[in-house]
């Protein structure tokens, strides 16, 4: 099973009215979201209550002065970009050795790299690329890197050519062992909603109602968190980021299919389950909370919720 890495928090533009609750909760809902472990740099990582389980948290360092914060924490992985690799034989904790490769070959750049640097310590390489490979070239790519190395590779897809959620779709088809997505509104990364609504759209796996809710309490954490909105979930399917290769209907305004047909029936379902009147109570409670005691906005939010259908997926209804 792939393990999905979000590095959200690696921005560290963060809002000025950020809170240490808002952090710690949003990084709870991106593992409810389907992240394994939450990434992120020091600055963020000071922000956080003192004794937070820090388990499945990478940190990523951005010079020697977060060498402080390393080795005094059990964190699962620290991220060390090429750059920075001169830094490894400091670090006592479990390294991601994160190379760009810029189109280049990966067993070439990754030769390279184990020739000049120690690779004692290192626990995972991570590939960051704009990778344009179909499913027959990436499961190749992905076959020749588990023979030849001992290290698992995690995959981090640029968004370069708008391909960023395709090539994660195609890493995870293959059977890549690790992925690294960004929730929220990035240009450069690939987006683990998009990513996840993409999978759910295009392969008719229906996402669990705890999902939804983790995917909502992500977006209004993170618009507390860094004091911007991120884009909707109609907006993000976008047929100029998936490859004609995994595009099946996306053009249609009705089903036509059985298989499409069942889904807009389990998708029915859904809207009657989430209209359930004590889990609307319960969860408006919740927002009521998570907006700072804003019914308003709280009750908008709930809307959103209440109305997630069929358009989601781009496909109309009668």
């Amino acid at each position: 099973m792939v393990s999905i890495i979000d590095n959200s928090l690696c921005e560290s533009k963060l809002s000025d009215k950020v809170m240490p609750a808002d952090i710690t909760e949003y990084i709870k809902s991106l593992h409810e979201f389907g992240a394994a472990y939450v990434e992120m740099v020091t600055d963020v990582f000071i922000e956080l209550p003192p004794g937070f389980d820090v388990s499945k948290v990478i940190l990523r360092i951005s010079d020697k002065e977060d060498l402080l914060y390393v080795n005094s924490f059990d964190f699962a992985y620290v991220t060390v970009p090429a750059h920075l690799m001169h830094l490894a034989d400091k670090i006592n904790r479990p390294i991601i050795a994160e190379i760009h490769l810029h189109g280049s070959s990966p067993k070439n750049v990754i030769d390279m790299f184990i020739k000049t640097f120690d690779f004692k310590k290192i626990a995972m390489i991570r590939l960051v690329d704009c990778f344009d490979s179909s499913p027959a070239v990436m499961g190749k790519l992905v076959h020749e890197l588990r023979r030849r190395y001992v290290w698992p590779i995690d995959f981090c897809p640029l968004n370069n050519r708008l391909n960023a959620v395709a090539s994660a779709i195609t890493a995870v088809a293959t059977k890549a062992e690790s992925i690294t997505l960004r929730f929220g509104s990035f240009e450069q990364y690939g987006e683990l909603q998009d990513y996840t609504i993409s999978l759910s759209s295009l392969f008719g796996v229906l996402p669990s109602p705890q999902m939804i809710m983790a995917l909502y309490k992500c977006s209004v954490l993170y618009m507390s968190i860094f004091g911007r909105p991120w884009k909707s979930a109609s907006h993000i399917i976008r047929p100029t980021q998936k490859t004609a290769m995994y595009v099946i209907n996306i053009d249609k305004d009705l089903p036509n299919s059985k298989k499409e047909k069942e889904m807009i029936m389990r998708l029915h379902n859904l809207e009657a389950s989430v209209e359930n009147k004590n889990s609307i109570d319960t969860l408006h409670k919740k927002l009521v909370e998570l907006f700072d005691d804003d019914p308003q906005a709280a009750q908008e939010m709930l809307e959103a919720v209440r109305n997630y259908n069929p358009p989601l997926y781009n496909i109309k209804k009668k």
